[in-house]
């Protein structure tokens, strides 16, 4: 199995397969497995070229709006609003960190998708470290 860098959940399956479409267009690999919430998670390395990524994630993003034109006709889909970031730690679990759909809202008007991940990812290292002083002890990244 790939070690998957970015994640695109899908709840619909003709959704998915437009996604994975392009991807195949693309030559780009990918995984799918089921999520816990009844979609998909298509992931796919963060290793590609800017332009192939950017084009995936303008995709993505078409895609999402009609997810969310969906959730909107099916009832009890849109009852709860829901965000999370995956998180990598350093000892190779994956954990997923829940934030507030209003706090996602806010980081991803200012970061990609990718930055909010990497910082996330960062705050995880950070908090696994052994050390609580001053930011100019940091100890240096090994």
């Amino acid at each position: 199995m790939m070690s998957s860098a970015m994640e695109y959940v899908f709840f619909d399956p003709a959704l998915q397969s437009r996604f994975t479409s392009l991807l195949e267009q693309r030559s780009v690999s990918w995984e799918v497995r089921t999520d816990t919430m009844g979609g998909t998670v298509v992931g796919i390395s963060d290793a590609l070229p800017d332009e192939v990524m950017d084009e995936i994630e303008a995709c993505y993003d078409t895609l999402l709006d009609e997810q969310s034109e969906l959730a909107t006709q099916h009832e009890g889909w849109v009852d709860k609003r829901l965000a999370g970031v995956q998180v990598h730690l350093p000892d190779g679990r994956e954990r997923t960190v829940a934030l507030s759909p209003e706090l996602a809202n806010r980081l991803l008007a200012h970061f990609s998708a990718e930055e909010v991940a990497e910082l996330v990812n960062a705050i995880a290292a950070s908090l696994s470290q052994d050390f609580n002083g001053p930011i100019c002890c940091y100890p240096e990244a090994k």
